[in-house]
């Protein structure tokens, strides 16, 4: 169990999805999608069906290893995440609304606030990171039950 951030009672792992995105402020997200969506020029997809079933539904809980990063606007940030994946790929362990990145010794939480499609999520950093918002699309032809694309 994670707790969302260290002034909130938010467990990570409970998420709650009203809408097709998680309402409950983890990791100090946003509760409504308006922002994501402005930010990233997406839509979010307005019912829970693509939280509660999507291409890693099949996945959760299982470390899948990240093998393939492409950056599509470059900053600091993914630049550097770019880096890390060619040096040492990282483990991603998802959930319902959330997933874990484990780097090194360290497993930073991440939101998954909503999504747009059946393969493309709309994450929230944890805090302490350049946080904001992200899209996360996975390549369903060469994702497998050990590697995400």
């Amino acid at each position: 169990m994670v707790r969302a951030s260290a002034s909130s009672d938010v467990v990570l792992e409970d998420a709650l999805i009203r809408d097709g995105w998680r309402v409950d402020g983890a990791l100090n997200c946003s509760t409504t999608p308006e922002a994501a969506e402005k930010q990233l020029g997406i839509t979010v997809v307005r019912t829970n069906e693509f939280q509660d079933k999507n291409f890693l539904t099949d996945y959760w809980e299982s470390p899948l290893l990240l093998v393939d990063f492409i950056v599509v606007e470059r900053t600091w940030f993914n630049t550097l995440m770019q880096y890390m994946v060619w040096k040492g790929p990282p483990n991603f362990t998802f959930g319902r609304g959330w997933y874990k990145e484990q780097i090194g010794d360290k497993e930073p939480p991440y939101v998954i606030a909503g999504c747009t499609s059946y393969y493309e999520l709309v994450i929230w950093g944890p805090e302490g990171d350049p946080g904001g918002f992200g899209l996360l699309t996975i390549d369903p032809e060469k994702t497998t039950d050990k590697m995400l694309w």
